[in-house]
């Protein structure tokens, strides 16, 4: 059964998660200026141009691409927690949710509704996670926002991290499963 929200009447699923992504938005409008007005710890956080999902945006780190656009790459985890798990990531500078541009993040929500759709049917999964991580103390590893996308299944555990990277072909027939459903 479909949880009750205030939008659930409306016809669209689609329209329900821009509905949502829209509030989203605005409360981090909202964020954005009462740090600018308390001069809030996040502002003063800097974005490292090194980090290794901007080095993956350079092309100068190879990575199984599932989906591109002009804002957003979607890409296959390489230390997968789940089959199937995916990483989102908008192509523009942001360290994390607080300091990203309300309308990149509009964008990068999109693709992880229209990804994590093609996850759950290539995968056969019975559900999915969608995490988001900010900072060293929220369980942030790579200071670049991103959004994780986990297909889950009945009676299926989440593994941690384990610093092991997965089998590149196995990561690669992955990537071309999730592309044929989108």
């Amino acid at each position: 059964m479909e949880p009750r929200f205030w939008f659930s009447g409306l016809p669209n699923h689609s329209f329900r998660f821009a509905a949502l992504a829209f509030g989203m938005t605005r409360m981090l409008e909202v964020l954005r200026w009462s740090e600018k007005k308390t001069g809030d710890r996040f502002t003063s956080m800097t974005y490292d141009p090194n980090n290794i999902f901007a080095k993956i945006l350079r092309g100068e780190i190879p990575a199984h691409k599932v989906y591109e656009d002009d804002h957003t790459l979607a890409f296959m985890d390489v230390m997968p927690q789940v089959e199937g798990h995916c990483l989102v990531v908008p192509k523009a500078a942001s360290r994390g949710l607080l300091d990203a541009d309300p309308v990149v993040l509009s964008h990068v929500m999109a693709t992880v509704q229209k990804v994590a759709a093609a996850v759950v049917k290539a995968t056969g999964a019975d559900g999915f996670q969608v995490r988001q991580y900010n900072e060293a103390a929220g369980g942030q590893t790579v200071f670049h926002l991103h959004f994780h996308i986990l297909p889950m299944k009945e009676g299926v555990g989440v593994k941690t991290h384990s610093g092991k990277m997965a089998d590149h072909g196995e990561l690669a027939m992955g990537a071309e499963k999730i592309r044929a459903q989108l």
